[in-house]
């Protein structure tokens, strides 16, 4: 449920109730912080006004206390809706402690790729090992 709440999508189930509108400093960025309360648990989205796009999102607990951040970064369009390629996930994470997550251990990186050439076996042949370039269209043989 969080994971689809970190990209904004709200759906007639998952609506998240407005709990106000705060300012955050990074380096000399100032960034717009919507806080939010879903299915009991604070989320605090991240927005860059300038480029106009989440850049991070916060969860607490109901104590209050940091729980996890997810950081959403490299935004590509997808038929005109900005999504992200490069999303780095951290569980325990403190507010106050900007790391750099390409060093920082904890975190995990996913990456996306949108709209890439692939071999459409893939979906009808039959499952077997194979090397990490199966997806891969091949090369027409000359």
């Amino acid at each position: 449920m969080w994971a689809r709440l970190a990209y904004l999508l709200e759906t007639k189930w998952d609506k998240p109730e407005l709990l106000g509108l705060t300012t955050r400093q990074h380096a000399k960025k100032s960034l717009d912080v919507i806080e939010t309360r879903f299915a009991g648990v604070r989320t605090d989205f991240v927005y860059d006004p300038e480029d106009m796009l989440v850049t991070e999102v916060d969860e607490y607990d109901k104590d209050g206390v940091a729980g996890g951040a997810i950081l959403l970064s490299d935004y590509a369009s997808i038929n005109g809706i900005q999504m992200p390629r490069t999303v780095f996930y951290l569980v325990g994470w403190e507010p106050t402690n900007w790391k750099d997550p390409k060093h920082d251990p904890n975190y995990l990186k996913i990456n996306f790729a949108f709209n890439v050439d692939y071999d459409p076996k893939i979906f009808t042949g039959p499952l077997r090992a194979g090397s990490k370039d199966d997806w891969k269209p091949k090369k027409p043989n000359k």
